[in-house]
């Protein structure tokens, strides 16, 4: 039996409440302390499936420590933490991939109608295995700008730095923050405010690929260590620079851009949100083919 690590805030929501035109009234509340449940599974398609349906948690990659097992078995609270105090959770071996596409720009995108298109998406990738799709609470309609996260399992475990260079290579570009082992990776559909009906019906599925599992790619370690470092798949930005990239001028970088300038001005002006805001935002507006938001700052 494999296992995934599901967290349950104390109080709080990791869900999403946005309005009727899906544009976010409330970001994820998830708090400070946490009951942990090591969930048993054989089929990770099927324990995503059933995480979705709840509202209630949120998954982690990594397992728990000897401490965060100590809680678990006695039905107490703790912190979600790596390294301070009493860590929680630690980095794992396995076998789950988690592609969180964020940032990318995907010809025929429907969100409506989403499957062909992340067929064809998979099928450039070379990934032709099972997979389980979600459409974020992050996705707008009318958009080929694609807010998705792909659920697979490769053949053969590594380590989430491994796991996390393939994500993040230049040839996928997947945000890749997710292998870290104590990131919440939010499998709640959104909730729309006063009950209304959520205009992205189906926000979940299941492709049927031509085997169970996909074979990553060798990496050697210079690669591994290029990817997995902070900043994401592709080019690595020069933020002192106030000259933006063509690619991002172009628009098919714009997230994977913007979001480490974020924290580069984070450091120099010692975390001032509003200020942060106004320069990406100014920045931004030179970027004509995407919409601004500020999930694309420090959200």
């Amino acid at each position: 039996m494999k296992q995934l690590l599901i967290l349950t805030p104390k109080k709080g929501s990791p869900s999403k409440v946005l309005n009727k035109k899906l544009e976010k009234v409330s970001s994820f509340s998830a708090g400070f302390m946490f009951s942990f449940e090591t969930k048993e599974y054989l089929s990770f398609h099927d324990v995503i499936k059933t995480v979705m349906k709840r509202n209630d948690c949120f998954i982690c990659l990594g397992e728990l420590t000897e401490y965060g097992k100590e809680l678990e078995e006695n039905n107490e609270l703790g912190p979600r933490r790596k390294k301070k105090g009493n860590p929680t959770i630690q980095d794992r071996i396995g076998n789950e991939i988690v592609l969180d596409l964020d940032d990318h720009i995907i010809k025929g995108f429907d969100a409506l109608n989403p499957v062909p298109s992340i067929t064809k998406w998979l099928k450039k990738k070379n990934i032709y295995c099972d997979v389980t799709w979600q459409i974020t609470s992050s996705q707008h309609l009318n958009t080929n700008e694609a807010r998705i996260r792909l659920y697979f399992e490769s053949e053969s475990e590594h380590d989430l730095k491994y796991r996390k260079a393939y994500s993040q290579s230049s040839k996928i570009q997947a945000d890749g923050s997710v292998y870290t082992c104590s990131q919440p990776i939010y499998t709640a559909h959104p909730t729309i405010l006063k009950n209304k009906p959520d205009p992205i019906k189906i926000r979940s599925g299941f492709i049927k690929g031509t085997r169970r599992k996909h074979k990553l790619p060798k990496l050697t370690k210079p690669t591994i260590d290029k990817y997995a470092s902070f900043n994401r798949g592709g080019e690595v930005y020069d933020y002192t620079d106030s000259t933006l990239p063509d690619e991002v001028l172009n628009g098919s970088v714009y997230r994977r851009y913007f979001m480490p300038l974020a924290f580069h001005y984070a450091n120099l002006l010692k975390g001032d949100r509003e200020a942060i805001f106004q320069i990406i935002h100014a920045k931004s507006l030179a970027v004509t083919s995407r919409i601004f938001d500020a999930d694309n700052t420090y959200d």
